[in-house]
């Protein structure tokens, strides 16, 4: 499965890369006009709350879509957990 999912990906590579070259994006400024990245260490860094990093999956390889999430950064604010991973009623 692992080699399938890989070749995949360098498919896709290989196909963006004949519409638009990595030599386009560089030069394109795109990537610079971007927020800079989080940093990690920092977010996770002992506080007073409890952190969390959470994946909203929406599709799996294997078992093909899961959920429609239209707006999973809106579920995650809203606290919309599903069972599996609801935190404690304590939390």
């Amino acid at each position: 499965m692992l080699a399938g999912l890989t070749a995949g990906a360098v498919e896709d590579a290989e196909a963006r890369a004949t519409t638009r070259p990595l030599a386009d994006v560089e030069s394109s400024g795109a990537a610079l006009a971007q927020s800079p990245a989080l940093d990690a260490l920092a977010a996770l860094a002992p506080a007073d709350r409890v952190k969390i990093i959470a994946e909203v999956k929406r599709a799996s390889p294997s078992r093909g879509d899961l959920a429609a999430i239209p707006d999973p950064a809106y579920q995650g604010r809203a606290g919309t957990w599903s069972r599996a991973v609801r935190p404690p009623s304590r939390c």
